[in-house]
């Protein structure tokens, strides 16, 4: 579940932006028409001075800087969006539609669902948080960033809000899904080495071997992983401790 205080800390950097372009906008016209009523004087009574004419050009100049730097801001929070959430969403935040409203209110909430490799996002998914809470979810659009973690790319889809909170990790059901052969491995038996994904699974009564996995299928806990056969015995604790004594014998043979 995204959390959307970053929806609403984006719109709210864009309001900022666009506030102070329009209090800009509005004092350079002021200053701008004041400098030619100023200039209009000097020319043809001399009523006032050169400097007053001076001071009124240098206040305009700022006022155009003023004006520069806020539309500026609004083009960073507009880039901002879009690379966070895409061009969807980044407009929902810029005209604060009724999709925003409702995302920032809760009624709806916003998923983001990273699908295996290959795996074409479907309209409609059905989603399982811990603790048994079903609930359908839309697709919406594609996120632009790939998932840290799992390293593949995602969607965003909205669920109705009411039984999923930000923050919580849910599992997608796709419709229509083929079933597939593997086991449930728990996320504290996975370890990171080399920028993939590894686990201990015994090999004989005193050894183990390191055997590299997909977590590509995140589930509540951990994550399910194809391919390896059922009554396997994965460490579960201490997988860390294992890579590091492997590694540490590695350097001892070389």
């Amino acid at each position: 579940m995204v959390d959307v205080q970053e929806l609403a800390a984006i719109e709210k950097q864009l309001a900022t932006a666009r506030a102070d372009a329009d209090q800009a906008r509005a004092k350079a016209a002021y200053d701008r028409a004041e400098l030619t009523r100023l200039r209009t004087l000097y020319r043809d009574a001399r009523i006032v001075s050169q400097r007053d004419v001076q001071q009124a050009a240098a206040a305009v100049a700022i006022d155009d800087a003023a004006v520069t730097s806020a539309t500026a801001a609004i083009n960073a929070a507009s880039s901002d969006a879009v690379q966070r959430f895409g061009p969807v969403l980044a407009k929902a935040i810029a005209s604060r539609s009724a999709l925003y409203q409702d995302l920032v209110s809760m009624r709806q909430m916003l998923v983001e669902i990273t699908f295996p490799p290959g795996t074409t996002a479907p309209q409609t998914v059905r989603l399982t948080a811990a603790g048994g809470s079903v609930a359908p979810a839309r697709f919406l659009s594609a996120a632009p960033r790939v998932d840290p973690r799992l390293q593949g790319a995602s969607d965003f889809y909205v669920a109705a809000g009411g039984k999923l909170a930000a923050g919580m990790n849910v599992v997608a059901h796709l419709p229509g899904g083929s079933a597939a052969a593997g086991v449930i491995v728990p996320e504290n038996a996975v370890v990171s080495f080399k920028g993939r994904s590894w686990i201990f699974v015994r090999s004989d009564a005193t050894h183990f071997a390191r055997r590299e996995v997909s977590i590509a299928n995140p589930l509540p806990g951990g994550f399910f992983v194809a391919g390896i056969p059922a009554g396997t015995e994965v460490v579960t604790t201490g997988a860390q401790q294992l890579l590091s004594e492997e590694m540490r014998a590695g350097l001892h043979a070389d």
